[in-house]
């Protein structure tokens, strides 16, 4: 995804998803599958991109964007693994671009149709 409408063909995101179907071509385990996703999640290279992107602004060419006032603050990843269980887990970070925290949340989802439990 990008600032772009869904659907808009954006360099870096042709560049993240193509980056995406290598790594799960690859079939890591849970661990290697979530710090390479954050690897690219969190790239700060400019990809790249032909003479037909040449003209890009620099902040939409980096999947990571670190800019005080335009950048990335948190980048998400949500894994459904074939036994049901769900892992959601965030970064966040600050204008430098520095990493300020992580939250990670694990939990299996109650079937469609049946009650969830009060909390």
């Amino acid at each position: 995804m990008s600032n772009a409408p869904l659907g808009t063909p954006w360099p870096k995101v042709e560049f993240a998803a193509s980056r995406l179907a290598t790594i799960l071509e690859g079939e890591p385990g849970q661990d290697d599958l979530i710090r390479q996703l954050f690897d690219l999640l969190e790239s700060r290279d400019s990809p790249d991109f032909g003479a037909e992107a040449a003209n890009l602004h620099w902040r939409t060419r980096a999947v990571f964007v670190s800019d005080e006032r335009y950048g990335t603050r948190s980048s998400s990843l949500v894994l459904l693994s074939r036994d049901g269980e769900m892992i959601f887990v965030e970064r966040r970070f600050g204008a430098d671009g520095e990493q300020q925290g992580e939250s990670n949340f694990r939990f299996t989802p109650a079937p469609a149709g049946e009650p969830q439990a009060s909390r």
